[in-house]
């Protein structure tokens, strides 16, 4: 009976020890987004109408433009970015939330989503190659894109991006007129994570072990 008990109490460490490094995940998380967004379906170099951007843009001559900031917090914890770009055949459980969403244009709020799925660096990157090759292929478009960030403090950061398009007027007919020029403030959250996925023999030794010590349990109170 001894020899049982202490079998079950050595699994329960055992998992104990495996399990607790499987469920930390690094953290991403953005908020406070501002910005401008231009559409002109006339085209024209509408970069100049945001003079922090227009020097980089003045030879494109784009129909559409947003620039925007936001504030990021990213908490590094395993695995960080590193350890899934060195491990790129290694599944990790992502999941994406956004919350807080409103239509600009609109201002019509979404409800929150979060959006769950388990995949390698390899699939992703293959399922963006894919995404993109198809956008290539059917909304043929020329971009020019920026993004810069800087941390200003050892978790947290300021982004800011820029993007310049000449975008076919039939992609948006409905949701902007001709011609529309607004700035924006957003109180939207996005949160990425990544998990790890717990290895069987770890969820089996702390199920065998925590099973020992119910057993032990029931038959001490008896």
């Amino acid at each position: 009976m001894k020899k049982n008990i202490g079998f079950a109490l050595i699994l329960f460490i055992l998992g104990l020890i495996a399990f607790p490094g499987q469920i930390s995940a690094f953290s991403f998380s953005a908020t406070n987004f501002s910005g401008t967004f231009a559409y002109d379906v006339t085209g024209g170099d509408i970069g100049n109408l945001d003079p922090r951007f227009s020097y980089e843009y003045t030879e494109s001559n784009f129909n559409t433009f947003l620039t925007g900031s936001f504030d990021f917090t990213y908490i590094p914890s395993y695995p960080d970015i590193d350890d899934i770009r060195q491990n790129p055949a290694t599944d990790w459980k992502w999941t994406v939330g956004l919350s807080d969403l409103t239509l600009p244009w609109q201002n019509t709020a979404l409800p929150s989503m979060k959006i769950s799925h388990v995949a390698s660096f390899n699939d992703i990157m293959t399922g963006v190659n894919w995404a993109q090759a198809l956008y290539d292929e059917y909304v043929p478009i020329e971009v020019c894109y920026t993004f810069d960030y800087s941390f200003t403090g050892p978790t947290g950061g300021h982004a800011d991006f820029y993007l310049g398009t000449n975008l076919d007027a039939q992609w948006l007919p409905e949701c902007l007129p001709d011609y529309y020029y607004g700035e924006f403030q957003s109180d939207a959250r996005v949160d990425i994570t990544a998990d790890p996925i717990p290895e069987p023999i770890s969820l089996v030794l702390f199920g065998a072990g925590l099973a020992g010590v119910r057993l032990y349990r029931r038959k001490k109170s008896k």
